[in-house]
C-alpha cells in the first residue's frame, strides 16, 4: 500500500472488572482500518513495536507512523 499513514495509540481502562490494561492499537490514518490491536499490562516500545511488526507482515511498508504522546 504505497502512501500508507499509520496511527498507533493505546488506552488503559478496566477493559475487564478489576483489571487494568492498556489496548494498544495500529491503524491506516486515511480509513481508520485496524492493521493490529491488542491488550498489555503496560504500554511502550516493545508493544509499539510488536504493532508495527504485525502492519509490516500483513501490509508491508508504510510512509510514516503517528503516535500519541
Amino acid at each position: 500500500m504505497p502512501g500508507m499513514v499509520l496511527h498507533q495509540d493505546a488506552s488503559t481502562h478496566a477493559w475487564v472488572p478489576g483489571v487494568m490494561w492498556d489496548l494498544v492499537v495500529t491503524m491506516d490514518d486515511a480509513t481508520n482500518e485496524i492493521y493490529s490491536a491488542f491488550f498489555r499490562d503496560e504500554e511502550g516500545t516493545v508493544s509499539s513495536l510488536l504493532g508495527v511488526r504485525e502492519v509490516l507482515e500483513s501490509k508491508g511498508l508504510f510512509c510514516e507512523l503517528r503516535t500519541e504522546d
